[in-house]
């Protein structure tokens, strides 16, 4: 039993340490590069969709076919920055992405008790 449970918080930990350089290494390092202002992106989704689960939703329709009508950006953003090509990933990793972009750049609400 011991040995299950240290086997599942391995397994756990290095799922975790993978989920969380996916967004790295597929997304971030470009936008670092061209300095792209991801969180400047994710507060323009918040303002308009006020909604996570909204905002997954537009940000994954708009990676699956990039087109300046289906971003949060206006048509200024496009002068400076180049029109985003379509990643080559499943659903699941534009999911996985998605998510750690949004934990990385979303407000955290905190809650004292």
């Amino acid at each position: 039993m011991k040995q299950n449970i240290k086997i599942l918080t391995i397994l756990s930990i290095l799922s975790t340490y993978s989920y969380a350089g996916f967004l790295d290494d597929k997304c971030l390092n470009c936008h670092n590069q061209q300095k792209i202002p991801s969180q400047l992106i994710y507060k323009k989704y918040l303002i308009k969709y006020s909604s996570n689960k909204i905002i997954k939703k537009k940000i994954i329709d708009y990676l699956n076919k990039p087109m300046s009508n289906k971003s949060i950006m206006p048509q200024q953003f496009f002068l400076k920055f180049p029109m985003k090509d379509r990643l080559n990933m499943t659903r699941k990793e534009l999911e996985m992405g998605v998510d750690r972009f949004i934990d990385k750049f979303g407000l955290k609400i905190r809650i004292d008790e």
